[in-house]
C-alpha cells in the first residue's frame, strides 16, 4: 500500500512533464435492434490525458505482434476513471487516430501506476 501511495503520484508527475497532450478515446456500443438488425446508440466518450510517446521496433512488446510504425504510449493510471481497453479504444494525437492493441498494466503494489499502450494506425 505504502509503495501505491508515493509512486502512484510520481508516475504521474514524470508522465505530466515528460508526456505530451492526447486524447483516449472510449466508443461503448450501443444495443442490437433484432428488427432492423443495427446497432444503435454507440457512445463516444473522450479522456484528455498525457502520455509519453516512443516508437517501437518490430517484435519488441512480448506477446504482441507489433508491426512498424506502431508506438507505444505510456499514461498515468492515477487520475483515469476507467483501464485502458484492447481493440475498444483508440488514442487521438497529432490530428491522428490511432487503434490500443494491446494494454501492460505496470503495478506499483496492489494498484496500476502506468499504462503501457502499443497503438497502430
Amino acid at each position: 500500500m505504502i509503495m501505491d501511495t508515493t509512486l502512484r503520484p510520481l508516475a504521474r508527475r514524470l508522465v505530466d512533464g515528460f508526456g505530451k497532450a492526447v486524447t483516449l478515446r472510449r466508443i461503448a456500443s450501443g444495443t442490437y435492434d433484432p428488427t432492423t438488425g443495427a446497432i444503435s446508440g454507440s457512445v463516444t466518450t473522450d479522456f484528455e490525458i498525457r502520455g509519453v510517446i516512443r516508437s517501437l521496433e518490430d517484435g519488441h512488446v512480448k506477446n504482441t505482434l507489433v508491426e512498424t510504425g506502431d508506438l507505444e504510449v505510456t499514461i498515468a493510471a492515477e487520475g483515469l476513471t476507467i483501464e485502458p481497453s484492447a481493440n475498444t479504444d483508440s488514442v487521438l494525437m497529432d490530428g491522428d487516430t490511432w487503434t490500443v492493441v494491446s494494454v501492460e498494466p505496470i503495478f506499483s503494489g496492489e494498484l496500476a501506476a502506468l499504462y503501457n499502450l502499443v497503438v497502430r494506425k
